[in-house]
C-alpha cells in the first residue's frame, strides 16, 4: 500500500540523497505542467473556457510546487531543522501552493513589501472596495479556487444568499486571454539553467543556505545574488540555456527565498473588520 502526501519525508534524508530526490520530483512536476499548460492553450483555442480555467489552476500549483522545492533547497538545515520540515509542508497545502503562485507576477522593492503581500494573502477575510473598506471578501486564493471547482450555495455580507457556480468564472475567463504566468515563467527558467540534477542544486545549497536577508534587503541586493549562482553555474560547466531571455525572467521574477514565511491562514475577525468599516464610514 502507498502512503500519499509524505513530503515530510524528505526531511529525514541526508543532503546527498534529498538532492536526488528532488531532482526526481522537479523533473516529473516540470513535465506535468507544461503539459497541463498544452492542454489549457488547446481548450481555450477551442472555447472550452471552463475546463481552461480549471486546468491552468493545477497547472500554477503544480509550478508553485517547483518553487517550493527549489525553496526547500535554499532553506538552511541547521541549527534549527523545523524550519525545512515546515517548509516543505506547504507542498500539499492549496493556501501556499496559490501564495507561490502569485508571488512571481509581483515587483517588491524589498522583502518587507514580500512579507507584507504574502501576510495579506494569508488572512481569512479582508476589506476592499471604492473606499477601502466597503465590503469584507473572503480568501481571495481559496474562494476562487473553490469558485473555479464548484458550485456552493454562499451568504454575502449583507445576510443575503445566492449560488455561485463555475459558469460565472467560465464568463470572465472567455474574456480573457489565456497567457503564461509568472510562475510558469520562472519554473521554466529554472529548469532550462539546469536545477534538474542533483549537482546543481548541490551548488545552489551552497550559494543560498548562508545567504541572509531582512525586511530591508532590496530586490537589487536579491539580483546580484541570483547573478551571482547563474555564474556559479557557468563555472561549473552547465550549459547555458538556450533561450537568451531565461537569465532575465530569473533576475526579475524569481522571488526572495520564502521558506521563513509560515504562509498560515490568518483567522481575520469579521467583527473587528466591521468596526472598521464603521469608523472609516462614520468619516465621510
Amino acid at each position: 500500500m502507498t502512503e500519499p502526501r509524505r513530503i515530510a519525508d524528505l526531511a529525514q534524508l541526508n543532503d546527498k540523497k534529498l538532492f536526488e530526490e528532488i531532482t526526481a520530483g522537479l523533473v516529473l512536476i516540470h513535465e506535468n505542467a507544461l503539459r497541463l499548460c498544452e492542454s489549457v492553450e488547446l481548450l481555450a483555442q477551442q472555447e472550452h473556457f471552463r475546463a481552461a480555467e480549471i486546468i491552468e489552476n493545477v497547472a500554477l500549483e503544480e509550478a508553485a510546487k517547483y518553487l517550493i522545492l527549489i525553496d526547500a533547497v535554499r532553506c538552511p538545515r541547521k541549527p534549527d531543522p523545523k524550519l525545512f520540515s515546515d517548509h516543505l509542508s506547504k507542498f500539499t497545502d492549496h493556501l501556499p501552493r496559490g501564495i507561490y503562485a502569485k508571488v512571481c507576477d509581483w515587483l517588491p522593492a524589498n522583502f518587507k513589501e514580500l512579507r507584507e503581500g504574502v501576510a495579506r494573502e494569508c488572512e481569512a477575510y479582508y476589506l476592499d472596495g471604492p473606499t477601502g473598506s466597503d465590503w469584507i471578501f473572503r480568501n481571495d486564493i481559496m474562494r476562487v479556487r473553490e469558485e473555479t471547482l464548484y458550485v456552493d450555495y454562499v451568504a454575502d455580507d449583507d445576510g443575503t444568499h445566492r449560488w455561485v457556480s463555475p459558469h460565472t468564472m467560465e464568463k470572465l475567463s472567455s474574456r480573457m486571454f489565456f497567457s503564461e504566468h509568472g510562475v510558469i515563467r520562472v519554473m521554466r527558467a529554472l529548469h532550462s539553467v539546469g536545477f534538474g540534477a542533483p549537482e546543481t542544486l548541490a551548488l545552489l545549497a551552497q550559494q543560498w543556505r548562508t545567504w541572509t536577508f531582512t525586511d530591508d534587503t532590496h530586490h537589487a541586493v536579491l539580483q546580484d545574488a541570483i547573478g551571482q549562482t547563474l555564474l556559479a553555474l557557468q563555472q561549473a560547466g552547465v550549459p547555458p540555456p538556450e533561450d537568451d531571455t531565461v537569465y532575465g525572467t530569473l533576475l526579475e521574477r524569481w522571488p526572495f527565498p520564502l521558506h521563513v514565511l509560515p504562509m498560515r491562514r490568518i483567522e481575520t475577525s469579521k467583527d473587528e473588520l466591521r468596526e472598521i468599516q464603521d469608523r472609516s464610514h462614520s468619516d465621510y
